[in-house]
């Protein structure tokens, strides 16, 4: 366990999940990316899936969270991490970090599911809720508007009215 130091108090089964399944974050710098130097340009190998090339994994700040949610989250993290192009894991990994008070890591996730299915109304409906959650109404406006192109769902039509405010009367 030498050469790692984590962040937060995790009990020893949470702290082993996160070591395992999510990583830790390293206190020293990393031999390889320290001797690297900073004008030359990293490589990077070419993606297995179309798509996977532009998507990054969020990065979460566990440390707060209990150790049951962490693991949950952690196991999430894993599982994209080995098929980033499962849109359904990639969701699940989002609603978690919604759900849990991580919108900006939520909105990344709910991104990627839906590029990945885009015709799936329910990545963009949860994409608007993570966006409403951060307060960035036209992002929001715009995942309900593309939302209710593919699929009349009246919570959507009421977010986007609410999102919208009310209507000037006529003059």
């Amino acid at each position: 366990m030498r050469g790692r130091h984590c962040t937060g108090t995790l009990s020893v089964g949470g702290l082993f999940a996160v070591l395992l399944l999510a990583g830790c974050a390293r206190s020293e710098p990393d031999s390889q990316t320290a001797t690297k130097p900073a004008s030359a340009p990293a490589a990077s190998p070419t993606p297995s899936g179309a798509a996977t090339g532009d998507f990054v994994l969020p990065e979460v700040d566990l440390g707060k969270l209990p150790p049951a949610i962490q693991t949950k989250i952690g196991e999430a993290r894993y599982r994209v991490r080995r098929a980033p192009d499962d849109a359904n894991l990639v969701g699940t990994l989002g609603a978690l970090c919604y759900v849990h008070g991580l919108p900006d890591a939520a909105v990344v996730c709910f991104k990627r599911a839906a590029q990945l299915t885009p015709a799936e109304s329910a990545w963009w409906y949860d994409l608007a809720r993570a966006y409403e959650t951060l307060g960035n109404k036209p992002a929001a406006a715009a995942a309900y508007e593309k939302l209710l192109t593919l699929k009349d769902y009246a919570p959507a039509r009421a977010r986007l009215a609410a999102l919208r405010g009310p209507a000037s009367p006529p003059p």
